[in-house]
């Protein structure tokens, strides 16, 4: 029986196949208090590194200077899997300074807040899964010290690149020079990732 069934599909990713995304991004702006017209950072945390990840994010915003909501969003793992990153996390949030913090989007669920965003940033969360089943913007913070060897320890070193970077589905970002330039082309819609990503 086994040999001869195929895998057809991704069945967790079925409820995003008639998605609304504009009425859902609508909804999150409206529950979150977003004005239309300014760019929404969506911060897809993960369990381990991500403190010093979303330090590089608040860095680079900074740097870059544009009046964005940055929306920082943990994983639901992170508080019990490595209590050690959360006042990583803190610390990165309040050297936050050029636009508006959302703390807490625990109002929205993922998929809204992924429609909302202009751009969906991680480092390989499945976060950026669904931003680019969502058609939207998504760039992978993958330095080599931080979430590239995180990835590589996950996947016991079978993988040397992550998968959405390989099929030109997200931008990857490896310092904070291409981080900048990622963020800055998002602003202006032109990562240009949606002809890969309408193959996936």
């Amino acid at each position: 029986l086994v040999k001869n069934s195929w895998i057809t599909g991704s069945p967790a990713r079925d409820r995003i196949s008639n998605f609304d995304i504009e009425a859902a991004a609508a909804r999150a702006r409206a529950t979150l208090g977003l004005t239309e017209g300014k760019p929404v950072v969506l911060w897809g945390g993960q369990v381990r590194h991500t403190g010093k990840a979303l330090a590089e994010i608040v860095a680079a915003l900074n740097e870059i200077g544009r009046d964005v909501y940055l929306v920082p969003r943990e994983h639901p793992r992170m508080k019990t899997e490595a209590p050690e990153e959360l006042p990583k996390w803190e610390r990165a949030l309040a050297e936050f300074r050029t636009g508006t913090l959302v703390p807490d989007s625990s109002g929205c669920d993922m998929q809204s807040l992924i429609a909302c965003a202009t751009v969906a940033v991680s480092m390989y969360s499945t976060v950026l899964t669904e931003a680019a089943a969502l058609r939207r913007q998504a760039i992978a913070a993958l330095y080599p010290d931080v979430g590239l060897v995180s990835f590589r320890e996950e996947t016991d070193g079978r993988m040397e690149e992550f998968p959405l970077v390989e099929l030109g589905c997200a931008r990857k970002a490896e310092n904070r020079d291409e981080l900048r330039s990622a963020l800055s082309a998002a602003y202006a819609h032109n990562l240009d990732l949606e002809e890969a990503q309408a193959r996936i």
